[in-house]
């Protein structure tokens, strides 16, 4: 909708032509792209980091598989800024780099949120871990069907900006303003 060559909804277009609409991917390719080089680098890392700790704690050598989740909470740190970055630019009609730049971050922290939770029902359910990950996948996929049939919809009367709103809440600067506030 926001790249395609007229105006769907009565919601801004780029006005992409021909060819070029293909070119909407590339903010989230190449997030996904560096998304994959940051868990392949830094996600066994801290894992194995949080088991240290949890060693040193505990003294017990078993490792807790919920250490996968702090690498989960930084990738859901950055979802809500890129989802910002890109609603809002979309709705003020800043340039295409910027929502482009807004989709990229989403898809980075998208990529490290979704292999913490793959790698973790790896490790939760051992000997059980495909049918945990069929399981994933088809909530995954029920979940994508739904938000085909009803995102236009919300798309259509809440606009690009409004429509990020829920995930506005989730972000960190919120609640660094609500304690300032208070």
């Amino acid at each position: 909708m926001l790249f395609g060559p007229e105006e769907v909804y009565g919601l801004y277009s780029y006005r992409w032509q021909h060819g070029n609409t293909g070119l909407a991917y590339l903010g989230a390719g190449l997030g996904a792209a560096i998304g994959t080089f940051v868990c392949a680098k830094y996600l066994n890392r801290s894992y194995a980091y949080m088991a240290k700790r949890h060693l040193k704690k505990s003294g017990s050598d078993e490792p807790l598989p919920e250490s996968r989740m702090l690498f989960l909470q930084l990738g859901m740190l950055i979802v809500p800024c890129g989802l910002i970055i890109f609603g809002w630019s979309a709705e003020r009609q800043v340039h295409w780099a910027v929502t482009l730049l807004g989709a990229m971050i989403f898809a980075i922290g998208m990529l490290m949120a979704y292999v913490c939770v793959q790698t973790y029902l790896v490790d939760v359910y051992e000997m059980y871990a495909a049918s945990a990950l069929a399981a994933n996948i088809f909530a995954r996929s029920t979940t994508a069907c739904l938000f085909s049939i009803v995102g236009f919809q919300l798309y259509r009367r809440l606009g690009y900006a409004w429509y990020v709103l829920p995930t506005r809440r989730c972000c960190p600067i919120n609640y660094l303003r609500t304690l300032i506030i208070f």
